[in-house]
């Protein structure tokens, strides 16, 4: 529907540079990495490797998404 929606914008749109799908895609990455990161926070046998590398990519997820 996204995908459907933004191919009727206008040609003369303001948000020229503003992709929306791209957009959507990167909040997705955010949320699966916070998933993954809450999950690995609930369980008892998560060592602090695996702590410190979900953190790190749910923090980058979360640059992309709001850098756009």
């Amino acid at each position: 529907v996204l995908a459907q929606t933004e191919a009727k914008r206008p040609v003369g749109d303001k948000r020229v540079r503003y992709n929306a799908i791209d957009h959507a895609d990167r909040w997705v990455g955010f949320v699966e990495a916070r998933n993954t990161y809450r999950r690995l926070c609930d369980g008892k046998c998560a060592n602090e490797t695996e702590l410190a590398t979900a953190l790190a990519t749910m923090k980058d997820a979360y640059r992309a998404w709001s850098d756009l």
